[in-house]
């Protein structure tokens, strides 16, 4: 065992046994849980030949000392949740372990892993029920934390279900705890990398958790997986309005990178018109500034007569934004030029589309020009001009580039990123120093 190791375990003594009627010897370090196994005599036994296969003076494989665990049943269940807790409770011992000798990280000790493998190995809703009860019956926040990591290292989706119950009964002082944050953050992360059919379930257990963990909760699915926290997001958001702030302020800094995410998530900005919060009402009006369509201008022409002056204000600017050109605040001006932007497409916007088949470079160049400065169509426009990028002449493939970075929208990009790899170096090397001013990389 390594020093870090050593540091790490040696104050938290308290949690190296849990639970019930085992020896006097044993129970002075035991989380006081009082959980009875169905028999007491078999666990007390079970322990005390835990900590003997655990002591290893005959020097067995490993493989020989789980043979022996298993063989001890579920009675043994207690003693190695104790053992595991005990090497686990600071910190996510296995991602975050620093060796104090090295400065590097360190490795876990063997026991840890063979504890581990115990665990998973025994009837799944055996241990399940033994750490729901734990759960229950935890005295102080420190026993509950290391419920929590010993539950995000089993690695399966059932393990969402006791980090959910775990918050469910956290003391409201502790919501947002920055450790009670991290240590879900990290169970929640070790759990979806473990079983990827956690995944189905994470939408109700964001709906579950106290609003306080809804970050974290986001950062650690985001970290497994960018476009299912986006897609999830868009799922939640418009349903609760303490989640939807958190939401919001998460949109900000983590913004969709798929189209499809991007016309959900404008999809329920709009419809946040109608929430009741005023913060969420103003956050959904300066988010929808991203995603320029007709539809996200007339929802914020529509706040643009918000009883709140704040709303207003971020609606106009949103506007501005969205389309390019500098209208101030009236509703009738921006219901003329939305309604007159709708009259172009259909009519001379159409016929631009139209010639972006011609024969004519030059009226293809100028068909590309007119359509990338009508930002509000990007949308619209994203595959037509996508299509241009396989045409035979050079200069037409390169101005394609040019007109689906000006418009800029996530449809656009992804148009813009067919060709990263394209056969001609000079727009393969366009297309990446356009995707790589807005943001995206390879």
């Amino acid at each position: 065992m390594t020093q870090g190791w050593q540091r790490r375990s040696t104050p938290l003594l308290f949690v190296a046994f849990v639970l019930p009627n085992l020896t006097p010897a044993l129970r002075s370090q035991e989380l006081e849980l009082r959980r009875a196994v169905a028999n007491p005599a078999d666990g007390a036994a079970a322990a005390t030949a835990v900590t003997t296969i655990l002591r290893n003076e005959l020097h067995a494989s490993q493989s020989d000392q789980l043979a022996r665990l298993l063989e001890l049943g579920e009675p043994a269940i207690p003693a190695c949740f104790a053992r595991l807790a005990g090497l686990s409770i600071e910190g996510d011992s296995v991602a975050e372990g620093i060796d104090s000798t090295t400065g590097g990280p360190s490795e876990p000790p063997p026991d840890h892993q063979l504890l581990l493998h115990a665990l998973r190995s025994f009837p799944e809703s055996a241990v399940d029920e033994f750490l729901r009860g734990a759960i229950a019956l935890a005295p102080e926040l420190r026993d509950t934390l290391a419920i929590m990591r010993v539950s995000g290292e089993l690695g399966r989706a059932a393990s969402l279900a006791l980090l959910q119950s775990a918050m469910a009964g956290l003391d409201p002082r502790f919501h947002g705890h920055p450790v009670v944050a991290g240590t879900l953050r990290n169970a929640l992360a070790a759990i979806l990398a473990g079983d990827r059919t956690a995944r189905g379930d994470l939408e109700r257990f964001l709906l579950a958790l106290p609003p306080a963990f809804a970050t974290c909760t986001i950062e650690a699915i985001r970290a497994a997986d960018r476009d299912l926290a986006s897609a999830l997001s868009a799922r939640l958001l418009g349903r609760q309005p303490e989640l939807d702030r958190v939401l919001l302020e998460d949109l900000e800094r983590h913004p969709p990178q798929r189209a499809r995410d991007g016309f959900a998530m404008a999809e329920v900005l709009r419809k946040l018109s109608a929430s009741e919060t005023a913060a969420v009402h103003r956050a959904s009006s300066y988010s929808l500034r991203r995603f320029a369509d007709v539809l996200s201008a007339r929802a914020l022409i529509v706040r643009l007569g918000d009883t709140d002056e704040r709303v207003r204000k971020v609606a106009h600017r949103s506007l501005l934004e969205m389309s390019g050109v500098a209208l101030g605040n009236s509703t009738k001006e921006w219901l003329d030029w939305v309604n007159a932007e709708v009259s172009w497409l259909a009519g001379p916007g159409s016929e631009w589309v139209g010639a972006l088949d011609s024969d004519n470079v030059a009226e293809v160049l100028q068909a590309l020009g007119s359509l990338a400065r009508k930002k509000i169509h990007a949308d619209v426009f994203a595959a037509p001009i996508g299509a241009v990028l396989r045409h035979r002449k050079l200069e037409l493939r390169l101005a394609a580039c040019e007109a689906l970075a000006r418009l800029g929208t996530l449809a656009c990009r992804e148009e813009l990123a067919t060709v990263l790899d394209d056969r001609d170096p000079q727009v393969a090397a366009l297309a990446a120093r356009l995707l790589g001013r807005s943001g995206v990389t390879r």
